[in-house]
């Protein structure tokens, strides 16, 4: 999943790599960090998500002053980055299993039906209960189903090895 650590490690490679340099400017109260675009000189290559990132940052100019009133153009950069990332990874790394969840959201909202259509207008509360409760399940279904491929497995297991010794012990 995408989250702040995403973001942060690829501003920071960013910087190794010459494309960003990053000023702190010390304020009475609180610090001020500010983000700077460069030319790198050493030739590095960058993926399309840094790249892409790179671009959303700096589409007003630079510097970029990391404070509430930029929040917006963070936000976008984000989001971009986010994206970019998810076509990246998503179907090489990832599953989200899409077919499946369809097939049972489909089948819930047949039995839904099934069951409004057979009651004969007898226990409509319960029902409506019940497939509230049902729709819920699946909703957490649809989140939890998501799975590594095997490629991506290895992948994370590199990233944390403790992933290996919890799996051994199991």
């Amino acid at each position: 999943g995408y989250d702040m650590r995403c973001f942060t490690g690829d501003v920071l490679s960013l910087a190794v790599a010459g494309y960003i340099r990053i000023h702190e400017r010390e304020k009475m109260f609180k610090n001020e960090w500010q983000l700077e675009q460069t030319q790198p000189h050493n030739g590095a290559t960058i993926s399309e998500a840094q790249r892409s990132l790179l671009a959303m940052l700096f589409r007003a100019g630079s510097p970029l002053v990391l404070k509430n009133t930029n929040a917006t153009v963070v936000a976008g950069a984000r989001d971009a980055h986010r994206k970019h990332l998810d076509n990246e990874y998503q179907p090489r790394y990832f599953k989200r299993n899409g077919k499946k969840v369809a097939i049972a959201w489909l089948i819930g909202i047949v039995t839904g039906i099934a069951a409004f259509v057979s009651s004969g207008g007898f226990r409509i509360p319960v029902i409506i209960g019940i497939a509230v409760l049902m729709f819920i399940s699946l909703g957490i279904f649809g989140y939890l189903i998501k799975a590594p491929t095997q490629e991506g497995r290895q992948l994370l297991d590199e990233i944390d090895p403790s992933a290996l010794a919890v799996e051994a012990s199991q």
